[in-house]
């Protein structure tokens, strides 16, 4: 099927947009059908809850499974749809896979990694940097927060500072941009910082306890950036793993 087959039948369907190469893409058109009341009233599909069924209109070549590169076919029965994806390596998976590649660049979506359970996996990493957050607010919480920072000097600290500043500047230039992608890239390096943070800096120091309430504001600072980062791109901040 050419190109501009598939831009006619989404004319035909009221969707006017340009294609550019398939690559490993699925091209969907979404099913909306009437429904009848018992009454005999016909309920057009915009009055009704968002249908969960799509004609695959093209699929590109395929994906990539225990590091091997699957091809996938229309014909064969080998293309899968956003539902089956889903439920195979979860919502957050799927969602973040797809967000974090620019709208112009090859994918290829590896299930076996998106459904790993660790720090190769982006989603995990992310999600796990969070729920670790949590957990050490959890372990301190009888420690009330430092509204200042005059000892956080070590290195690890101000990069991870750094990396809160540049929050609403990623948003800004996303949004302006529509490179959704962007903010997956800032998820990313907000884990990194926090981690190495987290390796390098002992948070709760029981003999410290100025140190310690400045460094659990500085938990609870990117704690809240990361939730907010997370929930931009439709991805939950879990608070435990």
């Amino acid at each position: 099927m050419s190109a501009n087959n598939i831009k006619e039948m989404l004319k035909q369907g009221g969707i006017n947009m340009k294609l550019v190469p398939l690559g490993d893409r699925v091209v969907l058109k979404q099913i909306v059908a009437e429904e009848t009341t018992k009454s005999g009233i016909v309920l057009p599909g915009q009055s009704k809850e968002k249908p969960q069924q799509a004609e695959v209109v093209a699929v590109g070549p395929g994906g990539t499974v225990d590091g091997k590169e699957v091809k996938m076919s229309k014909r064969l029965g080998n293309a899968t749809t956003i539902n089956e994806l889903c439920d195979s390596v979860g919502v957050d998976a799927a969602r973040y896979f797809f967000v974090q590649r620019a709208l112009d660049s090859h994918l290829d979506f590896d299930i076996e990694l998106a459904k790993r359970q660790s720090n190769d996996n982006p989603v995990y990493y992310a999600q796990y940097a969070h729920a670790r957050m949590c957990s050490i607010q959890k372990q301190a919480k009888n420690i009330e927060l430092a509204d200042s920072f005059e000892d956080l000097t070590d290195e690890k600290e101000i990069e991870l500072m750094k990396t809160l500043q540049e929050f609403n500047k990623v948003i800004i230039e996303s949004a302006k941009t529509r490179q959704v992608h962007k903010v997956c890239h800032y998820i990313q390096t907000l884990a990194s910082k926090f981690h190495s943070f987290y390796d390098a800096c002992k948070v709760i120091d029981r003999d410290n306890m100025k140190l310690s309430s400045q460094r659990l504001a500085l938990v609870k600072a990117t704690q809240i950036v990361l939730a907010n980062a997370l929930e931009t791109v439709g991805v939950e901040a879990v608070e435990s793993m």
